[in-house]
């Protein structure tokens, strides 16, 4: 740490880190600082605190991975803990003195290595005599004048020859008998309860470390017995109450503590639930930041002069929601920026550990060279960005995620499958998901897309909404072409979209989930309201207007966001999986309200793998098989249908279960011939 200056600090952390200069500039200062207090006059250090820090920014864009490499920089005991995990006193959860106990532990660690590794050679030589002697004892010396025995000298001479092939190896698959501690390698390790009563829980850990181990005897390897003598010998040698002592320091002086998700306990105004110890646990968080003694197993701690890392979203709280006083505590704020498609290609390229690097290194290993295109490279990060602006914004995550599924059978076939040594990603590389697709959807019509998983449903889903961009082919909506515009585009013209995966903005009320996307429409605020209010009132969740998001039911989380598309009253709603995750009465109120927009000429395409509720509410349906329509129909014919059995419904299927009760939508429709919407994608 002595020999890095704040610009070099920035520098290692770009390495690792893209982009986020300001909060980079910030936590090299407070490194630096560390080093600097402990140059300065006694009697002037213990007035220099650190400057603790509080980044904001969303999930996803460096805050952990900063710290992380900050602390591996400096090989300072760092530990990260979530806020969210910790309780007030009286609540069953750990208590927040225990962020310093375990920071404690990570310091004897370090410090345990660095003093093995300092006698290392040590222990190795120690080792190595203790085998030598198992193969060969010494001779003593039975001539008392002080001339060496004739058997001595002999002895000693075959033990040199015995320790140079030992220390060659050749004697590594040697069996030999050793006595080794019973528990060796699988020491019992105590778990204390949470909270104030963890210290018992470690002090009993104590006592069971200093219970006389016993010794058996055990015949192996003797490179596996050079292990054990290593491990015993370091032990030996190693000074316990030195250990303890520097590490005890080193933890004062050099810690650092980052905490995570510090927004989750933010907001004092919130009444009842799990909430009301959001503001206990500030109080007790306050007296660790702001310094104070914390006892552990290793000796006593002073938080002073430990620095404090903390980061959060705020998508829904504010720091001024935090206490004034664990406000003061934080006084360095730096806002992380979103990450944008060019952050993304950086991601994907710059840093020494960059995702790439690691799969062309994976796939090394089975003799495979992997190679990206720049072009291929760019099209993965517009993926990935498209994919967060449309669903949850998980920020440099979402490579992963898209990279896994794009190199997906590579890693599987390889290595029998894979034919030749070499592969090239580019911007067309990858199994075809769809292939001369044809989907017409109209105004008052309900249009079934069904097929096994891996069909293409969803990827012709994202191609219609705009999150894919097809590799041939068009998409026409009112005869317009709009293959090359936008996803917000193609939603301002009315195409609504509603994912499988949960959307609601969980910690929003219902009231508030609907008024959210109505913001960014011309409506005065009052028509907002009214808009609001009377999809409420349609979709029969006023009742629950005022209830968050993350405590509503499956059910009424549906109709939620279902509420939600129609704010923008668009002509054509997509529903992926409407029914999934829901209770079969819940299913029943979908179906009436997805036969309900029918009536209101808004026209649906709907895709769900409970195919019985499906085809019961739709007009016609299409089946996709390995991205290919194979068969198009009403309910009744595609039932019927032994391609469609064979290939997806099942030998068995039939549409029984629906001729007596459920919901019937054969109603004569006179805009059923119209044609004014239509999909073709390839």
């Amino acid at each position: 740490m002595e020999e890095l200056t704040p610009k070099q600090i920035v520098q290692e952390l770009d390495k690792y880190v893209i982009g986020q200069a300001a909060a980079k500039r910030s936590v090299a200062i407070a490194l630096r600082n560390r080093f600097r207090r402990q140059k300065t006059p006694d009697y002037f250090r213990d007035e220099i605190i650190p400057n603790n820090i509080l980044m904001i920014g969303p999930t996803g864009v460096g805050k952990t991975e900063i710290a992380r490499r900050l602390a591996k920089l400096v090989k300072a005991p760092f530990i990260k803990v979530e806020a969210s995990k910790f309780t007030e006193v009286g609540y069953v959860g750990r208590d927040v003195e225990s962020m310093i106990r375990d920071l404690t532990e990570v310091s004897v660690s370090i410090v345990k290595e660095e003093k093995a590794e300092e006698v290392k050679k040590h222990a190795v030589e120690l080792a190595n005599k203790h085998i030598l002697d198992k193969l060969m004892p010494p001779v003593v010396q039975k001539n008392l004048e002080g001339a060496e025995d004739k058997d001595v000298i002999r002895n000693e001479a075959s033990r040199n020859i015995l320790l140079a092939e030992l220390l060659s190896g050749k004697l590594d698959e040697k069996l030999i008998e050793l006595e080794v501690s019973s528990n060796f390698g699988n020491s019992m390790k105590v778990f204390g309860p949470f909270g104030q009563m963890e210290e018992v829980g470690g002090m009993f850990q104590t006592l069971m470390d200093n219970i006389p181990k016993t010794k058996k005897k055990k015949r192996m390897k003797i490179k596996d017995a050079r292990e054990i003598l290593i491990h015993e010998e370091t032990q030996k040698l190693i000074d316990d109450e030195a250990v303890n002592k520097e590490a005890l320091f080193r933890t004062e002086t050099a810690g650092i503590v980052f905490i995570d998700e510090i927004d989750k306990i933010a907001g004092r105004d919130n009444k009842g639930g799990a909430d009301v110890s959001r503001e206990g646990v500030q109080q007790d968080l306050l007296p660790i930041v702001e310094g104070s003694t914390v006892v552990t197993k290793y000796g006593t701690i002073k938080t002073d002069y430990i620095l404090f890392i903390a980061s959060g979203a705020f998508h829904v709280a504010k720091p001024s929601d935090l206490i004034a006083e664990l406000q003061g505590r934080f006084p360095i704020r730096v806002e992380l920026q979103s990450l944008n498609e060019k952050d993304l290609v950086k991601i994907l390229t710059e840093p020494k550990n960059a995702l790439i690097l690691q799969y062309i290194e994976l796939v090394r290993t089975e003799g495979i060279s992997l190679k990206f295109t720049d072009e291929a490279i760019c099209e993965l990060a517009h993926v990935a960005a498209q994919a967060n602006s449309s669903m949850e914004n998980i920020g440099a995550r979402r490579l992963n995620t898209v990279l896994s599924l794009v190199l997906e059978d590579i890693m599987f076939d390889a290595p029998e499958n894979i034919q030749g040594d070499n592969i090239l990603i580019d911007v067309d590389f990858g199994r075809e998901v769809v292939c001369k697709v044809n989907v017409s959807v109209s105004p008052g019509e309900i249009v079934g897309l069904l097929g096994p998983n891996g069909a293409g449903k969803t990827t012709t889903f994202f191609m219609i909404v705009g999150i894919v961009k097809p590799n041939s082919g068009f998409i026409f909506f009112d005869e317009n072409n709009i293959t090359h515009k936008q996803m917000y585009e193609r939603a301002k013209m009315g195409i609504g979209y509603l994912p499988q995966e949960a959307s609601i903005f969980r910690k929003l009320t219902v009231e508030e989930n609907l008024l959210a996307p109505l913001e960014f429409t011309s409506l005065k605020k009052n028509e907002r309201i009214e808009r609001a209010h009377s999809l409420m009132e349609e979709l029969g969740i006023t009742k629950i207007r005022k209830y968050k998001g993350y405590s509503l039911s499956g059910g009424e989380r549906r109709r939620v966001e279902i509420a939600r598309a129609l704010t923008i009253k668009p002509r054509f709603l997509l529903l992926d999986e409407p029914f999934a995750g829901i209770d079969p009465i819940a299913v029943e109120d979908i179906q009436q309200i997805i036969s309900d927009l029918k009536t209101k000429h808004i026209g649906i395409l709907i895709t769900d793998h409970n195919v019985h509720e499906t085809l019961s509410i739709t007009d016609r349906s299409y089946l996709i098989y390995e991205g290919r329509i194979f068969k198009e129909g009403d309910s009744h014919a595609l039932a019927e249908d032994e391609e469609a059995k064979r290939l997806y419904l099942g030998e068995s299927f039939t549409l029984e279960r629906y001729k007596k009760g459920g919901i019937n939508t054969s109603v004569d429709d006179p805009l059923e011939n119209e044609k004014n919407k239509s999909y073709s994608n390839n």
